[in-house]
C-alpha cells in the first residue's frame, strides 16, 4: 500500500511539475497489466496448499530453484533475447547444485531424488514456472510502455498485483 501511495504521488508531481501529457491505456492493456497477478496468486494458492501439506519443505525449496532456468526459457520466448551455452550451463549447474544441496540436508544421507512425494514436487515445478514467469511478464510490460513514467508504471503494477488481496 505505501509503494502505491509514494508511487501515486510522485506521478501527480511529475505530472503538475513538469507538463506531461496523460497516458491512456486501452481495456485490454489494463486486463494484459493483471496477468502477472493472476499467475502470482495462483502460485501463492499452491505454495500455501504446500506449506499446509507437507512435512517438511524440502520440496519447496529444492525445487524452487528451477525458477532461475524459468526465467531464462521465459526471457527467450516472451522478450526474444538470447541467452549463450555459457550463460545457459552456468544456469542448469546453479540449479542443479542448489537441489542438490537442499536434498542432500533433509537429514539422511541416503536422500535423492526418488525420495521426494511425486505430486508436491510437480506442485512445486509449477509453482515455480508461475513465480518466474509472472517476473518475466513484469519486465515486458514495463518495456512496452516506455513512455510511461516509472510511477505511474509502478502504480499500475502495484494496483494490478493487490487487486488479489483485495478480494
Amino acid at each position: 500500500m505505501m509503494k502505491m501511495l509514494i508511487s501515486f504521488l510522485g506521478m501527480k508531481f511529475r505530472t503538475r511539475c513538469q507538463n506531461e501529457p496523460r497516458i491512456l491505456l486501452s481495456l485490454s492493456e489494463i486486463f494484459y497489466m493483471s496477468i502477472p497477478a493472476i499467475l502470482i496468486a495462483t502460485a501463492d494458492t499452491i505454495f500455501y496448499f504446500l506449506q499446509t501439506t507437507l512435512k517438511n519443505e524440502l520440496v519447496i525449496q529444492a525445487f524452487g530453484s528451477l525458477e532461475i532456468v524459468i526465467i531464462g526459457i521465459a526471457s527467450c520466448f516472451l522478450l526474444g533475447r538470447s541467452l549463450s551455452g555459457v550463460q545457459w550451463a552456468s544456469i542448469i549447474l546453479l540449479c542443479t547444485s542448489v537441489m542438490s544441496i537442499e536434498i542432500g540436508s533433509f537429514g539422511n544421507s541416503s536422500s535423492s531424488l526418488s525420495d521426494l512425494p511425486i505430486f508436491p514436487s510437480l506442485l512445486a515445478v509449477f509453482y515455480s514456472g508461475l513465480e518466474g514467469t509472472a517476473g518475466v511478464f513484469y519486465e515486458k510490460i514495463l518495456k512496452k510502455h516506455k513512455e510511461m513514467n516509472l510511477f505511474h508504471q509502478n502504480l499500475w503494477i502495484t494496483l494490478c498485483v493487490h487487486e488479489g488481496d483485495l478480494t
